[in-house]
């Protein structure tokens, strides 16, 4: 953390809420790592450091865009948002439970491209219970204001899942059906290919695969948001279905609370695992 922090004036920038948001994640993952050796391995602290470089490295590149937003009144290209949850239960049941989420968006129209990082780990009376990455990364090209054509790949490694890894990709066509200020629907269709490994297979399968997700949000208030996403990837091999629903409320202009369902479900499993995995996470929102 020493070597990271010397990168950064951060003396320049104590005021800052993003350096209130960067201390917190700090305190918890020294308490995880003093108090609860158990839920960080050393394989995760290595991916955890390379997250919190992720989340470190967007806010010199936020303020910069910013900064050039001001001087030349240009629009600003980078964007995202970093989301942080934490659960500690004590008593009959002694869990722990983190998730990350960093999303990165670099807007030079025509072209926009978004990557997402996904991190999720559950501890239940020291046994770990969940541990799983996911990565999404999607490149747009616009052709006019609603229609738009974009490549997507996926990756996704679930230590709990019965598959050692899925990865996914996918061209394809998106159009914009509703885009008013408090209201946005769209839908995307196209092919591809998807790739996964079961845990007890000596090689892995490929197939063809179909592709379509929808995407709804409603600003019904000024500091409340609802959204929901629906995607459907289907092969030969399996079917994977992602749904999420979830509603936001902005505290301040960066800083923000979500609450999300999220379902996932895949057509084929092992014998000793549920088709359906469903999480319900509360996270601290930091949008630049």
């Amino acid at each position: 953390m020493d070597g990271i922090e010397g990168i950064y004036p951060w003396s320049r920038l104590k005021n800052n809420v993003v350096i209130k948001i960067v201390n917190q994640f700090k305190m918890v993952a020294i308490y995880i790592s003093r108090y609860n050796p158990h839920f960080v391995p050393s394989k995760i602290k290595t991916l955890m450091r390379s997250l919190l470089l992720i989340f470190l490295t967007s806010i010199p590149l936020a303020s910069f865009a910013n900064e050039a937003e001001k001087k030349d009144e240009k629009p600003q290209k980078w964007s995202g948002e970093t989301a942080l949850g934490y659960k500690f239960a004590k008593g009959n049941t002694n869990e722990n439970n983190l998730s990350f989420h960093q999303k990165l968006v670099f807007d030079d129209q025509p072209w926009k491209n978004t990557l997402n990082l996904y991190a999720n780990n559950t501890v239940s009376d020291e046994k770990r219970t969940e541990e799983k990455y996911y990565i999404t990364e999607k490149l747009d090209r616009n052709f006019n204001k609603s229609t738009y054509g974009f490549f997507r790949a996926t990756y996704e490694k679930d230590l709990f899942s019965g598959f050692d890894y899925q990865a996914t990709y996918v061209i394809g066509i998106g159009h914009l059906l509703i885009n008013k200020n408090t209201i946005q629907l769209s839908i995307e269709a196209g092919i591809g290919g998807i790739q996964e490994k079961k845990e007890d297979a000596k090689k892995r399968e490929d197939s063809f695969l179909g592709y379509f997700s929808e995407e709804f949000s409603y600003q019904f208030s000024e500091s409340a948001e609802f959204g929901q996403t629906i995607i459907v990837e289907s092969s030969d091999i399996n079917t994977i279905t992602r749904t999420n629903v979830f509603v936001k409320s902005r505290l301040t202009d960066e800083l923000s609370l979500r609450v999300s369902y999220g379902l996932k479900h895949n057509s084929e499993v092992a014998d000793d695992k549920k088709n359906t995995d469903i999480e319900t996470l509360a996270s601290v929102v930091y949008t630049f």
